[in-house]
């Protein structure tokens, strides 16, 4: 199709497998909780996005073996009555291991995958009323680069969003009615990649 090698009518089934090991302390009297996780995950014909500008259409190519692996750490702290702070970094290190469509691919990184991810945050909850909670929550994300395509043409840097959200709940009733305001500062960055590089 429009001269991407690799998109065929039939895609093959994306099979996915994990190996994950982690574990959990809390310090503090638990008012402070440390998670931590290592992982290794192999996927079998990964489903790759490619968007043709010339079609104007989005397709799926498989890349045949790819392999992910990394670890997490995240940490919650209660740090004043109501009010919470966590933190957690990620990482990972992707890996194409095999691809028919162009085996010069091989080693490089896989598409689409942040080779770190930083969250971060405070969330504030107070009462209102006997039942009713106001809870006001702030995070910033921090996706690390990542590649477009499985050529490692063109990468997208880091970037940085703010997101906040404020809102009031009734845990007895198990209800919740929250407004939300993602990428507060408007930072302006690249979600999608077209061939050719656009």
């Amino acid at each position: 199709v429009a001269g991407i090698a690799g998109v065929t009518d039939l895609v093959p089934q994306e099979d996915t497998r994990t190996l994950e090991v982690g574990g959990k302390i809390q310090l503090a009297g638990g008012r402070v909780r440390i998670d931590g996780a290592l992982f290794d995950t192999r996927v079998t014909d990964q489903q790759y996005f490619v968007f043709i500008g010339a079609i104007g259409a989005q397709v799926l190519v498989p890349i045949d073996k790819v392999r992910l692996r990394g670890g997490e750490i995240s940490a919650v702290a209660d740090i004043a009555p109501g009010l919470d702070a966590y933190a957690s970094f990620g990482y990972t290190d992707s890996r194409i291991l095999r691809y028919s469509v162009t085996p010069a691919d091989v080693g490089n990184k896989a598409p689409y995958v942040p080779q770190t991810t930083i969250n971060a945050g405070l969330q504030y909850r107070f009462p209102v009323t006997d039942r009713i909670n106001l809870v006001a929550r702030g995070d910033y994300r921090r996706l690390g680069k990542q590649y477009w395509d499985p050529e490692n043409s063109s990468a997208r840097s880091n970037v940085g969003l703010t997101d906040f959200r404020l809102g009031i709940e009734d845990e007895k009733a198990g209800w919740s009615l929250t407004g939300s305001l993602q990428n507060a500062f408007d930072k302006k960055y690249n979600s999608e990649y077209v061939a050719v590089g656009f």
